[in-house]
């Protein structure tokens, strides 16, 4: 099979798209070897780890949007592809299989700007030209169904942890150096990753303290991060509990999830939950907000709690701190989260599809 991907962004910003798009290109290298792949990316994408025996095509337009509604189709018949895979926006003259990672902004308008809305907008209305649709978990299948009724059935190819994680020398980090036991939580700042429940939290809890503090890590710099913290954010890192700390490199982050007394993910909504299948690979006592994405990927492992209930939240760090956790589920978990059987999940479908 001669497959093109949508590898828009390989080296980009957006932080899940990115993750997905390299886990599945590399999966699906691995598991079927003799299948002719090829890569669409930004002529500044260095792709340095892009195996050899994959092909490299650039594109030209931006943003991705714009590039996949009117490059990739092009580029798909250039290359002779039996199936053509993209995220998100679908070509206008149509795709083998799009994934779409969430419709969160059809829920949740106000956690977006005006900008992104309109932006993300295309994203369901487009995936009708694709022959199928799928996306990482169960749950965010529902919701997109929900909202486009006539995409059903969404196909769910499932979530692993990111193997740059999990293959990484663990490093540790400068931001706790001076501190033998802390918990972590990880996302953007504002209301969408949770990052604000996850500090009312902390100041619940007893196990918080300035010796053993929350640290937060941020995927940006550390001065952008400085530039964004809101009031309460800073009134919490006077404290000396709450420690902000900017982009960790993936040895940073694997030291810290080997090492850290609890992993908080308390996200008010989640597609794909990424952060909870990381601390469930790498053994973590979680806590978690009670969401359907997190009941999917990591229900038995984490301890979950009411979305936005501080309290019980910081009564859950003060049982769960470096506490032992179900092993059982947590094999489970695992067993059913692996990239290659999701790069063989959607594989699967694209020959059904075209098989009829």
């Amino acid at each position: 099979m001669r497959v093109l991907f949508d590898g828009y962004w390989w080296d980009g910003d957006a932080r899940g798209t990115r993750a997905v798009q390299r886990e599945l290109i590399l999966a699906w290298h691995r598991a079927f070897p003799r299948d002719q792949l090829s890569v669409a990316l930004r002529p500044e994408s260095p792709a340095d780890d892009l195996p050899a025996a994959v092909n490299r095509v650039t594109v030209r337009l931006r943003p991705h949007a714009l590039s996949n509604l009117v490059e990739l189709r092009r580029l798909a018949r250039r290359e002779r592809a039996d199936a053509l895979v993209v995220h998100d926006f679908t070509p206008l003259g149509g795709a083998t299989a799009t994934i779409v990672h969430d419709a969160m902004h059809r829920d949740h308008p106000a956690w977006f700007p005006m900008s992104q809305r309109l932006y993300s907008s295309a994203i369901l209305p487009s995936a009708r030209f694709a022959t199928i649709v799928a996306t990482g978990t169960r749950s965010e299948a529902a919701r997109i169904e929900r909202h486009e009724w006539a995409l059903a059935p969404v196909t769910s190819i499932g979530v692993a942890a990111r193997t740059s994680l999990t293959t990484a020398s663990p490093a540790r980090p400068a931001i706790v150096a001076d501190v033998t036991q802390f918990a972590l939580t990880r996302g953007r700042l504002g209301t969408r990753d949770g990052i604000d429940d996850a500090v009312a939290a902390a100041l619940a809890s007893s196990r918080v303290t300035t010796q053993s503090p929350l640290i937060v890590v941020v995927d940006s710099s550390r001065r952008s991060v400085e530039a964004r913290l809101s009031a309460r954010h800073r009134a919490a890192r006077d404290t000396g509990r709450i420690r902000f700390s900017g982009r960790l490199t993936p040895a940073e982050l694997s030291w810290m999830l080997r090492h850290t007394a609890l992993v908080l993910s308390l996200a008010p909504d989640e597609n794909m939950a990424l952060p909870a299948m990381e601390a469930t690979w790498f053994d973590a006592p979680l806590v978690a907000s009670d969401v359907p994405a997190h009941r999917e990927v990591a229900g038995g492992w984490a301890h979950l709690v009411p979305v936005g209930d501080a309290v019980a939240a910081g009564a859950a760090i003060d049982a769960r701190w470096h506490a032992a956790g179900d092993e059982e589920a947590r094999e489970r978990i695992l067993a059913r989260a692996d990239w290659r059987a999701a790069a063989r999940e959607l594989r699967a479908a694209i020959v059904s599809s075209t098989a009829r």
